[in-house]
């Protein structure tokens, strides 16, 4: 492997001598988030969030509001809930009985927590 090497013109900082050696790992591809329709520079994806079993994968685009559910087996990735546009989900916990927790980063009364039901029968 080839060193890395930086010149004076670059924009980044070298590696500290104390990091160079760290054990790295390199990522791999997983899984494509649809974003048809979506606007530049509103493809954020926060809020990761394994299901209680660990076979569903929950993600939030946030400036989107929108909540994408991910299979862990297959790979499909299914619109979970459309919230409405001032909802901006950021975070998403799971309680043990499969109601989602969401933390929204703005809405038109600021911050709030909404409780999604795991049948998104009902939003609170």
């Amino acid at each position: 492997m080839e060193e890395l090497k930086y010149k004076e013109e670059d924009k980044f900082f070298p590696i500290p001598e104390n990091e160079k050696n760290l054990q790295t790992i390199m990522a791999e591809h997983f899984v494509d988030i649809p974003m048809e329709n979506v606007k530049p520079g509103h493809n954020i994806l926060e809020g990761l969030c394994f299901d209680n079993s660990g076979d569903i994968l929950y993600v939030c685009n946030t400036p989107m509001s929108k909540i994408y559910k991910i299979d862990m087996l297959t790979k499909q990735v299914y619109l979970f809930i459309d919230l409405p546009e001032h909802m901006m989900p950021s975070a998403i916990k799971i309680h043990k009985d499969g109601r989602l927790f969401v933390t929204m980063a703005a809405s038109d009364n600021g911050g709030l927590i909404a409780i999604i039901s795991k049948e998104r029968t009902n939003i609170r």
